[in-house]
């Protein structure tokens, strides 16, 4: 069975409360932030046929339009923005954070942001074009709120939750980094 690895890591322990999805978000902004070179203890091994992160992908790429309008004209209130692209050498395959995005004759271009660990010819730094067709994910950051991140938002309670705890999937589109904050 082929596995694909998604870059990410676990936010740290925090209290069950009401704040729990604002305070997993902001530690996912700041891990994908920091993200270049995360060792391999931080990549999650995910199966193909994984039916959340299956959906959560379909929700990016249904949604990559609005990555395409960011890059073409960001928000004033962006503050960072990545597409997670699956990349591949032979067998392996690995989904990898690119930033710096500009889209140039419908080709997305960027900086790989992260350290493959399957992959051998590319690296942090590399410079990389894909098609918006090719994203698997995709992460704004505005003032207040986090946009996209479908796969953070389902693998990052992974590492977290207890066994059979449920998790975090939320579907909107946007989610604010503050309740109380006005979006």
């Amino acid at each position: 069975m082929r596995s694909t690895r998604f870059p990410m890591a676990a936010a740290p322990d925090r209290p069950r409360t009401s704040m729990r999805s604002t305070r997993f978000l902001v530690a996912a902004v700041a891990l994908f932030v920091s993200a270049c070179g995360a060792p391999p203890e931080n990549v999650a091994k995910v199966a193909p046929d994984d039916p959340a992160i299956t959906a959560a992908v379909g929700r990016a790429r249904a949604t990559v339009g609005e990555l395409v309008r960011r890059v073409e004209n960001p928000p004033a209130a962006q503050q960072y923005l990545a597409a997670k692209v699956e990349l591949v050498e032979g067998d392996s395959h690995e989904n990898l954070w690119v930033t710096g995005l500009r889209l140039q004759d419908g080709v997305l271009h960027g900086t790989l942001d992260n350290d493959p660990v399957l992959l051998r010819q590319v690296k942090a730094g590399d410079p990389v074009r894909v098609s918006p067709d090719s994203v698997s994910d995709w992460m704004a950051v505005d003032r207040a709120a986090v946009c996209g991140g479908f796969t953070t938002r389902i693998l990052a309670p992974r590492e977290e939750a207890p066994a059979g705890e449920p998790t975090v999937r939320d579907t909107a589109l946007c989610l604010p980094l503050d309740p109380a904050e006005p979006r």
